[in-house]
């Protein structure tokens, strides 16, 4: 999500393009050193080069990272 401070304070972006929902079967691109490797082979398939998203990510807090 993507959180702005206005004269109120902090409040959401409502209709921001990084509003998403990454869950368990979020379809992950594997990059880097790692893409490819056996070690990342998975049920996503035989490729290597995509993994199913996250569970239970930072103690499952909150995480407002700003936009780059």
């Amino acid at each position: 999500m993507e959180v702005t401070e206005g004269d109120a304070g902090w409040e959401v972006v409502v209709d921001s393009p990084y509003n998403r929902r990454i869950h368990h079967r979020s379809e992950m691109l594997i990059d880097g050193p790692a893409a490819g490797h056996e070690f990342a082979e998975n049920q996503c398939g035989p490729n290597r080069d995509y993994a199913l998203g996250t569970f239970n990510n930072c103690g499952s807090g909150r995480t407002p990272w700003a936009p780059i």
